[in-house]
C-alpha cells in the first residue's frame, strides 16, 4: 500500500510558478507587480520627456480668440479640476490648451487677444478685446 502522508509529489508536480509553495510572493504576483510598475514608471517618464521637449521650444505669440472652455473633474472623495480652453488662431486652426488654475477664471469664451504658447503648453493670454457680457450690461444700465 502506498503512503499518502507525504504530499511532496503533489507540490513538485504543480510548482510551475503559479502554485509554487516554497516561494513568496509567487511568480505570477511578481510578473503583475513588475508590469504595473513599468507602466507607471513609463507614464511618468513620458510626461517628463514631453514637458521637457515643450519647454525647449520657442514661445510663440499669436492673435487668437477663445472659442470654448471646458473642465475635467477627477476623483471621488478628493477631487481636482483641470481647465481647458480652445483657442482659434488667426489662420483658422484651433488649439486646446490646459490652463493653470489661477488663469482659468480670467479667460472668457469670446475673448480676443495674444496667446503665447510653448509647444503644447499654455504660457499666457493677454486680452485685447473682452467678450460681450450681456448680464453685466443689463445691471449697469
Amino acid at each position: 500500500m502506498e503512503n499518502f502522508d507525504d504530499f511532496s509529489f503533489v507540490a513538485n508536480e504543480f510548482s510551475n510558478g503559479f502554485g509554487d509553495f516554497d516561494s513568496f510572493p509567487p511568480l505570477w504576483f511578481k510578473i503583475i507587480f513588475g508590469a504595473v510598475f513599468l507602466l507607471i514608471a513609463g507614464t511618468i517618464l513620458y510626461s517628463i520627456i514631453s514637458r521637457a521637449k515643450d519647454r525647449s521650444k520657442p514661445v510663440i505669440p499669436v492673435r487668437a480668440k477663445v472659442v470654448e472652455k471646458r473642465t475635467d473633474v477627477h476623483g471621488h472623495d478628493h477631487s481636482w479640476t483641470t481647465y481647458y480652453a480652445t483657442f482659434e488662431l488667426e489662420n483658422g486652426t484651433r488649439m486646446e490648451l490646459e490652463l493653470p488654475d489661477n488663469k482659468a477664471g480670467f479667460i472668457i469664451k469670446g475673448d480676443e487677444g495674444i496667446l503665447s504658447f510653448q509647444g503644447k503648453l499654455f504660457v499666457s493670454f493677454q486680452v485685447q478685446q473682452k467678450a460681450f457680457n450681456a448680464e453685466k450690461d443689463i445691471w449697469n444700465q
